[in-house]
């Protein structure tokens, strides 16, 4: 009979290695599950860092630039309808080329804009900006034409002094709306505005040297 109580004194043993093990197993599992945890949480952090590094330094979002680099008098038009009226009928054509470049890094997409001429704050005449997308680092050219009709050179109370005098101010606007999506995270979005004066000398169908200045607005 001895050695029967040799054997169930181990396989007691046994059983209570085992009971030991299985007690051991979710202590294990829960430290593991919490080291993955820990790692996925500070490779996520890491991601994210990195992400902003790059958004404020390599990919970081910058306005585009426009420029205006010639305006040009393509037609210039005086009549009178006499003996119905004296007051002169002026129509004229002035040309913008414009440049737009985008220095970031993404792709900028503008929305549709215009280009408008003044006289003396008065709105007359005006050509539309077509939507578009610019690569990264990448320049547009435009040639916008603005016409003005008579009837709206006549609606300025300075109009006639203006034309004795030979001379007739006009400035244009040229604005470009658009936004620059970096990396689908960051969003940047800008207005840049070009603004210039110049002068119709009404003689000889020229233009005064036109002055130009720009403004960004975030």
């Amino acid at each position: 009979m001895a050695p029967i109580k040799v054997m169930d004194m181990k396989y007691a043993e046994r059983m209570a290695d085992d009971a030991q093990v299985q007690a051991s197993e979710p202590i294990y599992k829960r430290h593991k599950c919490l080291s993955c945890g820990v790692i996925c949480g500070v490779l996520i952090l890491l991601v994210v860092l990195i992400l902003v590094i790059l958004a404020l330094t390599v990919f970081k979002a910058r306005d585009p630039d426009i420029m205006v680099n010639k305006v040009t008098l393509q037609n210039l038009n005086v009549t009178f309808d006499l003996p119905t009226s004296l007051m002169p009928q002026v129509n004229l054509q002035i040309m913008l080329n414009i440049s737009v470049h985008n220095p970031n890094k993404a792709t900028f997409k503008y929305t549709n804009s215009t280009s408008v001429l003044y006289y003396h704050n008065l709105t007359v005449g005006q050509a539309p900006i077509s939507a578009g997308r610019i690569g990264a680092g990448g320049t547009e050219n435009k040639n916008l034409v603005l016409t003005v009709q008579a009837n709206r050179f006549l609606q300025g109370m300075s109009f006639l002094n203006d034309f004795v005098a030979g001379v007739i101010p006009v400035s244009t606007v040229s604005r470009i709306s658009g936004r620059v999506n970096i990396l689908n995270l960051f969003k940047h979005h800008a207005v840049s505005t070009a603004y210039c004066d110049t002068t119709v000398f009404v003689t000889n169908a020229t233009l005064k040297d036109f002055v130009c200045r720009y403004k960004v607005k975030l």
